[in-house]
């Protein structure tokens, strides 16, 4: 059974899922964000993502008279609904390169793990490069 995105606040987050016999993976394209920024909860069946996005130029930092940004910046957040058989309390994440790697294991047998039991703030570890 593959993900099932859920709702997308703007600005959005673009993510990329795969399946193995063993996990659920999921590629969160986070360039420019610092892993400090990011927070990973899973309550339920719900894997939440935010993230925060500095401005390029801040206040007084931009001595020119005009200033455009098309890029994103402020509170990123994205809602994944997990299948029954994902095992929330083994997620894992790494961040490196603007790339944040989520790991959720499978239960195994294809039991839905005990629902409602809340994952607060998974560790995020740093990719070494």
């Amino acid at each position: 059974m593959l993900l099932q995105s859920g709702y997308i606040e703007a600005p959005s987050v673009d993510a990329n899922f795969a399946e193995t016999p063993e996990a659920y993976l999921i590629a969160v394209e986070l360039p420019g964000i610092e892993v400090k920024d990011i927070s990973l909860q899973v309550v339920g069946q719900q894997l939440a993502i935010t993230a925060f996005r500095k401005p390029i130029w801040t206040s007084g930092a931009v001595t020119a008279g005009f200033t455009m940004t098309e890029g994103r910046f402020g509170t990123l957040r994205r809602s994944i609904s997990l299948p029954p058989d994902a095992n929330a309390t083994g997620v894992a994440a790494q961040h490196g390169n603007g790339l944040l790697t989520i790991t959720i294991p499978k239960t195994g047998n294809g039991a839905a793990h005990a629902p409602g039991v809340p994952v607060a703030n998974v560790a995020i570890q740093a990719a070494s490069l």
